[in-house]
């Protein structure tokens, strides 16, 4: 009967702690706050030319540098517009997204990178020529990826301009 009560008691600790790791998968959160910061860059390859994104709550930047030179626009975006930002990265489990070295290089292929700086958390993910975005995410990190590019590009006039 001891053995039995035992078993059961293992049995219940052990669902607890797999129910709790499940649970506790990170997960973005709803309110942007002012210690989150969102940098985004795609560039590199055989092109000269990159853009950057940064994104905090009191400014914005969106950088294209195209040889021989560089624009720096800024814009802020609302509560509600950076709010409406994390449920997009929600709604795309970018929490849960990482990339690892390939062990080979693809030669001439631009990085594209995105960075979410949250309290003292930094989750780094990258697409390029070393680098790829790991399982099944990469549709997911590049329509997040172009989901904020045309945000910063939209508020600083750049959409549907040609470069």
């Amino acid at each position: 009967m001891a053995k039995t009560h035992f078993k059961t008691i293992i049995i219940i600790w052990l669902s607890s702690i797999i129910i709790l790791g499940c649970t506790s998968k990170s997960k973005a959160q709803e309110k942007w706050t002012a210690d989150m910061e969102l940098t985004t860059y795609n560039g590199g390859g055989m092109v000269p030319e990159s853009k950057t994104v940064t994104i905090k709550a009191s400014s914005c930047s969106y950088i294209h540098w195209q040889m021989p030179k560089e624009d720096t626009l800024t814009f802020l975006l609302s509560q509600q517009e950076l709010d409406a930002l994390l449920k997009e990265m929600n709604t795309l489990h970018f929490q849960n997204m990482t990339s690892s070295d390939k062990g080979t290089i693809t030669y001439d292929k631009p990085t594209t990178s995105i960075e979410f700086k949250s309290a003292k958390k930094i989750q780094t993910v990258r697409d390029g020529a070393t680098e790829s975005v790991d399982g099944s995410n990469t549709s997911k990190f590049f329509d997040l990826y172009r989901h904020i590019l045309a945000l910063a590009e939209k508020k600083t006039g750049q959409a549907n301009k040609e470069n």
